[in-house]
């Protein structure tokens, strides 16, 4: 399976030794942030393309009109979404995990599709939902929530300075637009206060590739992730038959 887009959803590579401004650093044997891009594409759109309908696919811009579109365009998005994780490296508050990231593509290439479909983005399969290691601490300068070191990132509305990492706040207490919950919390719409979330259920007729891809979820408890999702071949597959 090829993967298409994700400078922080489908993150798994090395990068040079010495971005964090603390000496030598060890990202693991995993996938060299240089190549990732490319890894991703390839074994994101083979999968799409054999596990997803036509029509799953048309919401995605990023999936072209066959494989090779497919990966030309997700590994184009996907390096955008990469040059962020480096410059967040470069000032010290993020790490890339390419083994983690290695990890997820060869669980892509591995699984049936069935599998695959129980999402509709690429955060969805497991194994994939992180590949940045935060290490922005509560109070400290972040551009992103995946900085931040099992917190999110406070921004000021309407800016493109920084905001400061704050902690998520826990099931009963106030949340809105400067308090997000933490994992497995939603904020109530009626009272604006942190309660469980509510069982996740695979969606309907779900395509993992379908949702696009994201460096970053945006979702209380993961710091760096890659959204992708699949596409077309099984209408072409079902009318052959």
């Amino acid at each position: 399976m090829r993967e298409i887009e994700a400078p922080a959803k489908v993150l798994v590579a090395l990068l040079p030794a010495a971005l964090l401004g603390c000496g030598s650093v060890d990202r693991g044997s995993g996938v060299p942030i240089e190549s990732a891009p490319a890894q991703i594409a390839q074994a994101v759109c083979p999968k799409a393309y054999t596990c997803c309908s036509a029509t799953q696919l048309m919401g995605n811009t990023m999936a072209g009109t066959d494989e090779q579109s497919c990966e030309t365009m997700t590994t184009t998005n996907y390096q955008n979404q990469l040059n962020a994780i480096q410059a967040s490296e470069k000032a010290g508050r993020s790490m890339y995990d390419g083994d983690k990231l290695d990890a997820c593509l060869k669980t892509i290439r591995s699984a049936t599709c069935e599998t695959l479909n129980m999402t509709n983005h690429f955060t969805g399969v497991p194994g994939c939902d992180t590949f940045v290691r935060p290490l922005v601490a509560y109070g400290g300068a972040c551009g992103f929530d995946w900085e931040c070191v099992a917190g999110w990132c406070d921004r000021p509305p309407n800016t493109s300075g920084d905001g400061v990492c704050q902690a998520f706040a826990q099931s009963g207490a106030a949340c809105g637009d400067h308090a997000k919950c933490g994992s497995g919390l939603i904020c109530d719409a009626n009272s604006s206060t942190c309660m469980n979330a509510p069982p996740v259920t695979p969606p309907t007729n779900a395509c993992f590739y379908s949702s696009g891809c994201a460096v970053s979820s945006g979702r209380p408890g993961t710091s760096a992730v890659l959204a992708l999702v699949f596409a077309i071949a099984l209408t072409a597959r079902r009318r052959r038959r």
